[in-house]
């Protein structure tokens, strides 16, 4: 299955989606707004289409060379010598 972009969605539809993730409104108001646009399915499959998938996010390596990563240590004088 292809990954949906903004483009593949109408511009109302994302505009009712950011009122929706910026608490603008509640996700039963969503759901009931966005059924107009669920053609051939439900408003929940158009609220899944739309939410991000993190899991496909990039991820960073560790050894990567364009990020200096250490590990430090600092004294915790109340606790057990160093942090």
């Amino acid at each position: 299955m292809t990954r949906l972009t903004a483009k593949d969605f109408s511009p109302e539809l994302l505009e009712l989606y950011d009122h929706y993730v910026h608490g603008k409104i509640t996700k039963r108001e969503f759901l009931s707004l966005a059924a107009k646009f669920a053609v051939g399915g439900t408003a929940a499959a158009v609220l899944g289409a739309l939410m991000p998938n993190y899991a496909l996010a990039e991820q960073v390596e560790f050894t990567d060379p364009d990020i200096v990563a250490e590990y430090i240590e600092y004294p915790s004088p109340n606790g057990h010598q160093k942090v």
